[in-house]
């Protein structure tokens, strides 16, 4: 009986690592149900391994399982089982996308996991219905420092995780990503600037350019004509901006702004319907609630991409950017 002791005690702890292994990193892959919490607690660990002790328990004395148990033979193969089991249990690591926490229209949302900016695996997929995405790594030696990105759709700030031997990396999408906070700047020249830019058509011997400075970084645009520049991300977060742009707000701050200066209608619809019919994007850094944006606006030389030195600048503005999500910036010049 001591030997059988022995033995089951050697079985039970095989079959309790088996278990917590494959639920750990396997359970997800093999019948992609997310289990309330989506981690690995006491009671789950319970309901894996209290059948292996009903058995060990039982009042099978008899049965050939308890004949084998008592073999000595037995604890060789049970103690030589335990290496490779012990090599796999710490050497594998998983990484498992779950769809939760999406808005009202988000469905679908595919994932990038980078390694130094170059795919770790294939882009990765979760909508509503199919809502489990990964697999698991064996024979891992080392930790490995991954990003995950929401790449469809924008709007969300990459998350960095490190993806660890015997760990599992389990995420919630979008819930575990941080939603980013865009500010839409508008730049749009007031009266007098807009009396010295170009129209979109012209061909002027006379070029402007617009500069702005931002979180360390030097953006321009070198032909600034008549017309809005949206300004306050890059070129990817645009898309996410614009496609939620309130042109109807900008249309009304506008025409507010010119009857104030004193613009009759006719000529307010004219200069409206010129700001808005062509307007430019400048890539910038991403700017945030309380961030100090330098704008600057100048004659480039006629025959030479450089600024010319009189005047050197029409106009430099200091401008703070508030938690308005879409905010007009007015560029006066006052001479």
């Amino acid at each position: 009986m001591r030997r059988y002791y022995i033995n089951l005690i050697f079985l039970l702890s095989i079959l309790t690592l088996v278990s917590i292994w494959f639920y750990i990193h396997l359970h997800l892959y093999v019948t992609e149900t997310v289990f309330i919490g989506g981690t690995l607690t006491f009671w789950a660990v319970w309901r894996i391994i209290r059948p292996l002790f009903e058995w060990a328990f039982g009042n099978e004395k008899d049965s050939w399982a308890r004949r084998v148990l008592e073999k000595s033979a037995t604890t060789e193969y049970l103690v030589l089982s335990l290496v490779p089991l012990a090599l796999l249990y710490f050497t594998t690591a998983s990484i498992y996308l779950v769809y939760e926490g999406a808005k009202p229209g988000e469905s679908i949302f595919q994932v990038d996991v980078l390694n130094n900016q170059n795919p770790f695996l294939e882009r990765l997929t979760v909508t509503s219905s199919d809502r489990v995405a990964g697999r698991p790594f064996f024979l891992n030696f080392s930790a490995v420092d991954l990003e995950y990105k929401i790449v469809a759709p924008i709007g969300f700030r990459p998350l960095k995780k490190r993806l660890t031997p015997w760990k599992s990396t389990h995420l919630r999408v979008p819930r575990d990503f941080e939603r980013k906070q865009l500010h839409l700047l508008k730049l749009v020249p007031g009266l007098k600037l807009y009396a010295r830019l170009p129209k979109a058509e012209d061909q002027p011997e006379q070029k402007y350019f617009l500069k702005i400075e931002a979180q360390g970084m030097v953006y321009r645009l070198d032909d600034l004509r008549r017309q809005i520049v949206f300004t306050g991300a890059s070129e990817q977060d645009f898309l996410f901006m614009l496609k939620n742009y309130n042109k109807t707000n900008t249309l009304q701050e506008l025409d507010e702004y010119l009857a104030k200066v004193g613009v009759p209608l006719a000529a307010r619809k004219q200069s409206i319907s010129i700001l808005v019919g062509e307007t430019r994007q400048l890539e910038s850094s991403e700017l945030r609630s309380g961030d100090e944006v330098k704008i600057t606006v100048g004659k480039l030389a006629k025959n030479e991409n450089q600024e010319t030195t009189t005047p050197k600048h029409l106009l430099t503005k200091i401008y703070t950017v508030t938690d308005e999500t879409e905010q007009i910036v007015w560029l006066e010049v006052t001479n």
